[in-house]
């Protein structure tokens, strides 16, 4: 019996690891170089984004927006996307809902804009 908990509960973690494996944090240098191929979503809110965000950002989509859920769904699911907020918390949120949708390839920047290390590429709109 314990054989058999101890091969059920190391199924388990195998199958949870294996969730995750679609989304990848990235730090700035990392976001840096990947956001040329891949597209760019801030999920924050209109009024955080009038104050600054990462130059070459593709979609502003505010996860707590009533429409967020039908802009990602405009979206392929076959592409990478880096996905950034404020501190990681609602990219977090916005990650694990595109997952469940059946996105892929989900990268997430590591602290959010906060976190930014490369003010030259802030920008204000």
């Amino acid at each position: 019996m314990y054989r058999l908990s101890t091969l059920l509960l190391l199924s388990l973690l195998l199958v949870a690891c294996n969730a995750q494996n679609n989304k990848t944090a990235v730090n700035t240098v990392e976001f840096i170089s990947l956001a040329d191929s891949i597209e760019v979503i801030d999920v924050r809110t209109p009024e955080e984004v009038s104050a600054s965000y990462i130059d070459g950002t593709d979609y502003f989509f505010d996860v707590n927006s009533a429409e967020f859920k039908n802009n990602i769904a405009s979206l392929d699911k076959n592409k990478p996307y880096i996905v950034y907020c404020r501190s990681g918390a609602r990219s977090t949120n916005a990650i694990n809902f595109m997952a469940s949708q059946g996105f892929t390839k989900l990268y997430e920047l590591s602290g959010g804009i906060l976190s930014w290390q490369e003010p030259s590429l802030l920008k204000s709109k």
